[in-house]
């Protein structure tokens, strides 16, 4: 690379041959495969502006007039005195970057590198593999369901930063969408179909769902969410549609027939739910998770999309693209949405969720405007929920495993008010209270207190959580 350094060194009157070298040698290594001349010079460019201690926004075009033919920098050599004309180093414009396609960080590790994480009971080592991809040796990222070769633990975190390992991970799955950019989405769709959901991509390997979808946190009336975006909260089947292959929350393919999800690009990345209507969850599993369930059947499901995690800007510009992705998909739509007012919030809310409550529905979605897109649980997103309580009699238990072995998994329990309703609950337990001495001490007979959201079908309190114990008068 001996123009590129010289070029580089243009631009860095005080790093040497070595130096730039280096910086060049790095940005090629964190560089994914197919990336420009540009985008090397770039990145190395920032490697060495990043040696100062001042943070200083590079904003230099390298390919600017590099046809001129105008010496650039005449190159500093104490030793021989020389100039050298960089005028020759010629950027073409296939090498000109794409500037939706962002840059990766620099990473603290260089690949090949390990460093040894202290973790809550043992010592982990977090290895940088190559470009994007790091490992660690801990539980929690040898064993994630459905994640593929990219993906993430606290203990990753720890070593790149929580921003930097959030780009990495979205990074992954960014370049995918830029075929289906807002700039060019309308030709795009109307050129592209959809592929068969009925199989992983090609490859066989699945994507990092964990990266592609977020998770709420509970309101509590005490956060600041005027002008947010608010919608329903859907109770049906969490789908991440990649590549036209839908799969769950835990990475699992959702083998849809191959037509449910025409008319969607190939290209599109959104984030939704299965759903068949108000208050039939029960239904909707029973569909979706029905091997062979014919068309006929699956046609009474929608997809209703929230969210398009490739996708940057706030929920409503993401939310715009997958509009114009759903627009020929009959199976599909995008969930309906309004914006709460910046003065009598709560209010606004109370009134919602009456009227949720009198249609049947499960409670509201609340989304920050303009914030992008986060993956995993994120206080940008808040759910609202109904909360229902009853009064069960303790019967039994069922032992728990892993973390709980030796302990109270869940408590077996009778509705008080129909004993022949009998259900479990783990729920809302702490430790102390999971303790195997307090069964016939302090549950056995007595009557609990729990809490939930519906009842199924079948009368019973659906996903109870364990509130207390009664005093026993």
């Amino acid at each position: 690379m001996p123009k590129l350094w010289k070029l580089l060194q243009a631009f860095h009157n005080d790093a040497s041959k070595d130096e730039c070298v280096q910086a060049l040698t790095t940005a090629s290594s964190n560089l994914q495969r197919g990336y420009s001349t540009e985008e090397q010079l770039k990145l190395a460019k920032n490697i060495l502006q990043s040696r100062s201690k001042e943070e200083k926004e590079v904003v230099i075009d390298v390919c600017e007039d590099y046809d001129s033919g105008e010496d650039r920098k005449k190159e500093s050599n104490a030793s021989n005195g020389k100039a050298s004309n960089t005028s020759d180093v010629k950027v073409s414009d296939a090498d000109k970057v794409n500037p939706k396609r962002p840059l990766p960080p620099v990473y603290p590790i260089s690949e090949g590198e390990e460093v040894k994480v202290q973790g809550s009971s043992s010592t982990y080592t977090v290895k940088h593999v190559r470009g994007v991809v790091f490992s660690c040796n801990c539980p929690s990222w040898r064993f994630q369901k459905g994640a593929g070769e990219v993906r993430t633990c606290k203990h990753i975190v720890e070593v790149l930063g929580v921003k930097v390992d959030a780009e990495r991970m979205r990074s992954v799955t960014r370049q995918q969408a830029l075929d289906f950019s807002p700039s060019s989405k309308k030709a795009k769709i109307a050129a592209t179909t959809t592929t068969s959901s009925a199989s992983p991509p090609a490859g066989g390997t699945a994507p990092d769902v964990a990266a592609l979808h977020s998770l709420a946190h509970s309101y509590k009336g005490t956060q600041d969410v005027a002008g947010w975006v608010v919608s329903e909260k859907l109770d049906g089947m969490r789908a991440i549609l990649v590549n036209g292959t839908a799969y769950s929350r835990a990475g699992n393919v959702i083998r849809a027939p191959p037509q449910f999800f025409s008319g969607v690009p190939p290209a599109a990345i959104l984030d939704g739910e299965l759903w068949l209507g108000r208050g039939k969850f029960q239904d909707t599993v029973s569909i979706t998770k029905s091997h062979g369930a014919p068309m006929s059947e699956w046609s009474k499901v929608k997809f209703v999309c929230f969210d398009a995690p490739a996708i940057p800007g706030g929920i409503n510009e993401r939310l715009d693209y997958a509009r114009e992705a759903t627009t020929n998909a009959p199976h599909c739509e995008v969930v309906e949405t309004e914006t709460l007012p910046v003065t009598g919030v709560q209010e606004e809310i109370d009134r919602r969720m009456a009227l949720m409550k009198a249609a049947g529905a499960e409670g509201l979605m609340l989304r920050h405007p303009t914030n992008s897109f986060k993956p995993k649980r994120t206080h940008d997103l808040l759910k609202v929920k109904h909360v229902s309580s009853a009064d069960a009699i303790v019967v039994g238990y069922e032992g728990g495993k892993g973390r709980n072995s030796g302990c109270i998994g869940a408590l077996v329990v009778e509705l008080l008010s129909d004993r022949s309703k009998t259900f479990k609950v783990g729920g809302g337990m702490n430790d102390k209270e999971r303790e195997i001495e307090r069964y016939e001490n302090e549950y056995k007979g007595r009557t609990v207190e729990v809490k939930y959201n519906e009842l199924t079908k079948g009368g019973i309190p659906r996903f109870p959580i364990y509130m207390r114990t009664k005093p026993d008068f």
